[in-house]
């Protein structure tokens, strides 16, 4: 993932938190009801 948006770059300074955390992450669904 060598174009990710600026407005995620601080992800990346997260310790164990790479590409493929970044790309599991943008890939993920979340359902709020209420």
């Amino acid at each position: 993932m060598t174009n990710y948006n600026p407005r995620y770059a601080r992800h990346y300074s997260l310790e164990g938190f790479g590409e493929a955390a970044q790309e599991k992450l943008s890939a993920a669904k979340v359902l709020v009801i209420g």
